[in-house]
């Protein structure tokens, strides 16, 4: 997970440098001064984990791993985190058993498209990462700045995946 300044950092990258001015008819202020006032600040990230028994395979293992290549079990962990708005740090904003309740959800349809299958889908952990924050991004609150989601095989080895649900509101950054 990335603390602090890069997470913030990173949440600005897409953005232009100037920011319209602000309702009242304040200064322009750049997307650098508003990510400075807001890394200062502690960043808060709520998140919630589950497992689901599942399979897959993946039939482009190398040979060093070529029993990947057959189907196989695996208890699939996953977790999903958010990043909060720096305004909101101390406050309970994301209950984190409404965000478990998401991501549940969220496993239990790709768990129904599994089942679509006649045989297990050669889904890599990222792809079912990607897969459960397609889902969870329109369920978010606007509060919710940053989603990543960690799918690991038996708490082991896996992938995280991350993404921003909505253009960050800066009109009322000012």
């Amino acid at each position: 997970m990335e603390e602090g300044c890069e997470a913030w950092g990173n949440a600005f990258a897409s953005l232009e440098g100037e920011v319209d001015e602000c309702e009242g008819g304040g200064e322009g202020v750049t997307t650098d001064e508003i990510a400075r006032e807001w890394t200062s600040a502690p960043v808060t990230t709520i998140w919630a984990k589950i497992t689901q028994e599942g399979w897959h395979y993946w039939p482009g293992a190398p040979l060093s791993r070529v029993y990947l290549r057959h189907s196989h079990r695996h208890l699939f962990h996953f977790t999903v985190a958010v990043i909060l708005l720096p305004k909101e740090v101390g406050e309970r904003v994301v209950e984190f058993h409404d965000l478990q309740e998401s991501l549940r959800e969220a496993v239990e349809g790709l768990v129904d498209e599994l089942l679509c299958h006649a045989e297990p889908p050669s889904w890599s952990c990222e792809h079912m990462a990607t897969m459960v924050i397609e889902y969870m991004q329109p369920t978010l609150p606007e509060n919710v700045t940053a989603l990543e989601v960690t799918v690991s095989e038996d708490g082991e080895c896996g992938a995280t995946v991350r993404g921003f649900p909505s253009p960050l509101n800066l009109e009322n950054s000012c």
